[in-house]
């Protein structure tokens, strides 16, 4: 038993339509939150999503490489040290395939990042109406979060989180019917890792949706265990964790 729950997200995504800066939602976290964050972060959970039943390919970043893999989703956060950080801004980026009729989704990968959002001129937001949040100083309207531009990480503690995404479409020759072959040989296979000196600047982003379902979320864990709660019970942030 895996605990699998599948559940529509927040996310919006229009068919090859770019959207950067986006802004997902506000979350307080209160310190029975922070230890249950710090205890699935701990134990590994992972975010599995799913667009036209494609699972999401993971794209890590770190200091010396940029990781991808093809299994088991990413990570919710991670630990350095003492300190436990979460991932509240996500590259969500999506391949089509043109077609005479229409696009087909044929790839589908996530770029997590950690960032201490910070509204321009520290400006404060309720969290209620994304309509009337002020413009961010720590993502850029124009182009997709870069791990360099990164100033600060969110670390999980009692406060207010504010989770973002942006939205990314590449035209691939991939076809629909081959859509599922860089799963199946790379599965179970050491993730692809490439240095920083080879990939920036050209990092392996690939990216969704107009008249097309919701993104999906699976979360799960990369053990076993039964899904019987959330970390919070809102739209924006469902989290299993151990009962």
């Amino acid at each position: 038993m895996t605990g699998d729950r599948i559940e529509n997200s927040p996310y919006q995504l229009f068919m090859e339509q770019d959207q950067f800066c986006n802004i997902l939602c506000m979350e307080h976290i209160k310190s029975h939150d922070v230890q249950a964050f710090k205890a699935i972060i701990k134990e590994e959970y992972h975010h599995n999503w799913i667009i036209d039943n494609l699972p999401a390919a993971s794209i890590l970043d770190s200091e010396q490489y940029i990781t991808t893999t093809y299994a088991g989703g990413f990570p919710v956060g991670f630990q350095d040290g003492s300190k436990t950080y979460i991932f509240n801004h996500v590259n969500i980026i999506v391949e089509y395939h043109p077609l005479d009729d229409g696009s087909r989704v044929v790839g589908f990968y996530v770029e997590p990042f950690t960032v201490k959002h910070r509204f321009v001129n520290d400006q404060g937001w309720d969290g209620e109406d994304i309509r009337t949040a002020p413009p961010l100083s720590t993502c850029d309207k124009s182009g997709p979060m870069v791990f360099e531009s990164i100033s600060e990480k969110q670390e999980v503690k009692p406060g207010r989180i504010l989770f973002t995404y942006d939205v990314m479409w590449r035209a691939s020759n991939v076809k629909w019917a081959s859509r599922w072959d860089i799963y199946l040989t790379m599965d179970n296979a050491v993730p692809d890792k490439v240095r920083l000196s080879e990939a920036r600047g050209g990092s392996p982003h690939i990216s969704l949706s107009a008249s097309f379902r919701p993104l999906s979320l699976t979360y799960i864990h990369t053990g076993q265990f039964r899904c019987t709660g959330s970390v919070s019970s809102t739209p924006c942030l469902l989290l299993c964790f151990y009962p």
